[in-house]
């Protein structure tokens, strides 16, 4: 038979989220520190902050927030793995560790929001200091609103 006409247009879907990089000149962070991201990339969210003086983040609105980072490690100390873990104040961690001293430490996180606001922050948990390449980018958070619950 013949073909009908054209439904109408789908739902549009919008990237919402943001994105900070560390670029200045630390290259130690310390045991229980945070990272402190002085670079805010893009910020295409109401429902997310960020501060570049204490490296906290801050979600205002309830949902599902999906968070993926990297930092490029260079050893530490006397540690024999390198953690670094998503600390929220609602007592939520997670950890990402890699045995693997210097190269690039990876994680990523999937958040869901109730009681808002709630905050972050990606935090050393080594058990020691940890020394940061001397790269352009030194390390990248994106947190994204994947939407309500």
């Amino acid at each position: 038979g013949p073909e009908g006409p054209p439904g109408p247009p789908g739902p549009g879907s919008q990237l919402v989220g943001l994105q900070v990089q560390l670029t200045d000149e630390t290259l130690i962070i310390e045991d229980e520190s945070p990272v402190v991201f002085n670079s805010l990339v893009n910020d295409v969210t109401d429902a997310v902050s960020y501060d570049t003086d204490t490296g906290l983040f801050t979600i205002t609105e309830p949902g599902n927030y999906y968070i993926d980072w990297w930092v490029a490690a260079d050893g530490s100390p006397v540690a024999v793995t390198i953690d670094l873990s998503i600390v929220t104040s609602n007592g939520i961690v997670i950890a990402a560790s890699s045995p693997i001293l210097s190269g690039q430490l990876s994680g990523n996180a999937l958040i869901s929001v109730v009681d808002a606001p709630i905050t972050f922050r990606l935090v050393n948990t080594t058990g020691n200091e940890i020394f940061i390449g001397n790269t352009t980018i030194k390390a990248n958070l994106t947190i994204l609103n994947l939407g309500s619950i």
